[in-house]
């Protein structure tokens, strides 16, 4: 439940930063960037490497300023949780159009996702059947409709696009 982000240079591969946050609000497990700000997922598990009498409800959704001070906090919606099993959340991207884009640690799907008007649970707008088995994913960033995401098992990267509602604002 030690987290850190760790900034690196695409090109040269040396690493140019570091944000700690110790023992925080769990395991992070990804970060987008939006509108300035960081939003980190930290994943709490049922199973082996979790916190005694933390299970995945207690994964959170963090805002961080450009200066990593602590915003705005979301729990995962029960629909989205109920689905995760002794696991977490692994994967979240932001589309252009704002759509918050999540995968767990195992299922084949992603969670759509919007902020709540009122309230801290995220809200759930869709879950997309997808061929990634949930961990990491990111966005093409020259062509927002490709998704990245990995086969763990496999040791493979799988390439797909995004339709629909997920995909724009």
């Amino acid at each position: 439940m030690v987290s850190s982000i760790e900034r690196w240079n695409a090109k040269t591969l040396t690493h140019e930063g570091s944000w700690s946050f110790g023992i925080m609000a769990g395991s992070a497990t990804w970060v987008d960037f939006r509108d300035r700000d960081a939003y980190v997922t930290f994943a709490h598990y049922a199973a082996n490497g979790g916190e005694p009498n933390h299970d995945p409800h207690w994964t959170t959704l963090i805002q961080f300023d450009s200066e990593w001070q602590r915003r705005q906090a979301w729990i995962y919606p029960e629909a989205v949780v109920s689905r995760l099993g002794q696991m977490s959340i692994s994967g979240g991207v932001f589309t252009s159009g704002g759509r918050l884009i999540c995968t767990g640690h195992d299922n084949p799907e992603l969670y759509v996702l919007r902020f709540p008007t009122g309230g801290s649970a995220l809200e759930l707008e869709a879950i997309v059947p997808t061929t990634i088995p949930g961990q990491g994913i990111a966005l093409d960033p020259s062509d927002q409709s490709i998704l990245y995401g990995i086969d763990r098992r496999k040791h493979e990267i799988i390439i797909g696009k995004l339709r629909g509602p997920e995909s724009s604002g």
